[in-house]
């Protein structure tokens, strides 16, 4: 949902928007994952640490879901630091974090092979290559 933590809607909305996604989360048979973006300028926000929570909620019921966090904007933190940023978001998270650029493409080959892992039928039977069990810096075959 585009822009859910940082909307500027009257709070009647927002709840609406946080009942639908949670009836989404909940109902959705053929959902497979969630992917979360994060600026990684601002960091992970309370909205969302509320729909990591409640996902995780949803993992512990039962219910197989991927949490895939990308920080997006990777490319405005210099490389010296971008280890530092990431972690710290990955901290908040409580997951491991791919950063990624539109910009200029860093970490993009390596989140679409998530989400076609994420999304292949035999993806129920195979460990995910998901951010948490990937280097958030490392290459994709494909990037290499």
């Amino acid at each position: 949902l585009p822009g859910y933590g940082f909307a500027r809607r009257g709070k009647r909305e927002l709840d609406a928007w946080a009942d639908l996604v949670d009836t989404y989360l909940r109902t959705r048979a053929t959902l497979r994952g969630l992917v979360l973006l994060v600026d990684l300028r601002r960091g992970l926000e309370a909205e969302e640490r509320s729909l990591l929570d409640e996902l995780a909620d949803l993992r512990a019921a039962g219910r197989p879901l991927e949490a895939i966090v990308v920080a997006t904007k990777i490319d405005k933190v210099q490389s010296s630091k971008k280890k530092a940023v990431l972690d710290g978001v990955a901290a908040a998270a409580g997951l491991r974090v791919l950063g990624v650029s539109a910009e200029t493409g860093e970490g993009v080959a390596l989140l679409r092979k998530i989400l076609r892992h994420v999304a292949s039928p035999r993806a129920e039977a195979s460990p995910s290559p998901t951010p948490s069990s990937l280097s958030a810096t490392s290459p994709a075959p494909d990037e290499a």
